[in-house]
């Protein structure tokens, strides 16, 4: 072998062995895509790398809400319609409302607002008022079981609260009673008193609950 040929060798074999040593660069690229749908999209990352020849890539999806964004839907059943009715007390065991009125018994252990469960018309929250005692022949007006007696109109000429009523019912000496017909009079003040004047109306009756 003459020089020429072992410095050509030389050279080939350096040139071969450098290019083994060699690397390339990684190389990463990101893809990133909104997704279809409300409420943040379906999102899309691909990392990859490429190294001497070789190259991996990994892969990431999350998807996204639907069309309301993953929000949800709440539907409520509407009250009663025109001519219904609430109540303040439902029935919650056997023999607690025996007269249907939605409000439970007062006594032993239902829990109610209702003081006499044989009458419909008594029970808590009542807002009419009856010219009838609850029990026929009886004194008990009391249907909104509060354990009060209020009336629709005064049954006498006298301060009630610190003040005289504009009108009353005059049965005669005595005042009217709850279900009592007589002649309504004007009231008004005097002096300490209340004084009654003329009469306004004819045959009124005291109504309570």
């Amino acid at each position: 072998m003459n020089d020429l040929d072992f410095r050509f060798r030389g050279a080939l074999v350096f040139l071969v062995g450098a290019g083994a040593a060699c690397t390339f660069p990684d190389i990463t690229y990101n893809i990133t895509g909104t997704g279809s749908g409300g409420g943040g999209g379906a999102t899309s990352t691909t990392t990859g790398s490429s190294s001497g020849g070789a190259s991996t890539s990994s892969m990431t999806t999350s998807n996204g809400g639907g069309a309301v964004g993953g929000g949800s839907t709440t539907t409520s059943d509407g009250g009663a319609g025109a001519g219904g009715s609430t109540s303040s007390s439902t029935s919650s065991a056997p023999g607690c409302d025996e007269d249907g009125d939605l409000h439970d018994s007062d006594s032993g252990n239902c829990g109610g607002d209702d003081c006499n469960d044989a009458v419909k018309a008594v029970h808590g929250g009542q807002t009419n008022f009856f010219d009838e005692p609850i029990t026929p022949g009886g004194t008990d007006f009391d249907y909104n079981c509060n354990g009060m007696i209020e009336a629709t109109i005064a049954t006498a000429c006298a301060k009630v609260n610190g003040s005289c009523p504009t009108e009353f019912v005059d049965v005669g000496a005595l005042p009217a009673a709850c279900g009592q017909s007589g002649v309504v009079k004007s009231c008004g003040p005097l002096l300490t008193g209340c004084v009654a004047g003329g009469a306004t109306a004819q045959n009124a009756t005291v109504k309570c609950h």
